[in-house]
């Protein structure tokens, strides 16, 4: 309990200690009052479609590629697109874990990319929904010959080729299949899209 002082007591403790202040009033205590969330200044959250839209933006690529990275990058619009208009009712992401081919260096980024936790035989694109998800490894499917121009300018001559699933690539299909995980191989931009209808995400 509070002490009640006399002038008296309060004159001699005041000219023993010059320092000491005595306020008039009882002080109040002081308490911080948090004010709720609704008046809070916070940023306010973004519509989850735009998110979605910004997740989509994509840089123009002026670079040369390869017949397969030609149709992934085909596939890789076409899933913007469904994405953009709402049709994909899923998530989906490119794996990109292919390195460059001969030499030490090739030898050094597959290691880097293993070891950080890069699956050899991974597939191309994985999708992913709330009941379920799947993988979509791509396949060129070329089977007419075309005229190359080499470094030197001459003209060469490669033939039509239909690639397939080989060595770790079929490990991990086997590795999906299970755990029930959807695994598809596809050709075209087309057979992706059949793919994400059968397996129910694609309206």
């Amino acid at each position: 309990m509070p002490r009640n002082w006399s002038r008296e007591e309060l004159a001699a403790t005041l000219r023993a200690n010059p320092g000491l202040r005595v306020a008039e009033q009882p002080l109040a205590r002081r308490v911080e009052i948090t004010p709720p969330i609704s008046t809070r200044t916070e940023t306010p959250h973004r519509n989850a479609a735009n998110s979605v839209h910004e997740l989509m933006a994509c840089p123009s690529y002026q670079g040369a590629l390869g017949p397969e990275d030609q149709l992934s990058y085909a596939v890789a619009t076409e899933l913007r697109r469904l994405t953009h208009k709402g049709l994909l009712r899923a998530v989906w992401f490119g794996i990109p874990i292919q390195h460059p081919a001969g030499g030490k260096y090739a030898m050094l980024a597959q290691a880097k990319r293993t070891a950080l936790g890069g699956v050899p035989g991974c597939p191309d694109f994985g999708v992913m929904w709330g009941t379920g998800s799947g993988f979509i490894e791509l396949k060129v499917d070329d089977p007419q010959g075309r005229l190359l121009a080499t470094d030197a300018g001459l003209t060469g001559w490669r033939k039509g080729r239909r690639t397939y699933l080989r060595g770790k690539q079929r490990l991990f299909q086997a590795w999906a299949e299970m755990f029930h995980v959807k695994h598809a191989v596809c050709r075209s931009v087309g057979e992706v899209v059949a793919v994400l209808k059968q397996w129910g995400v694609l309206a």
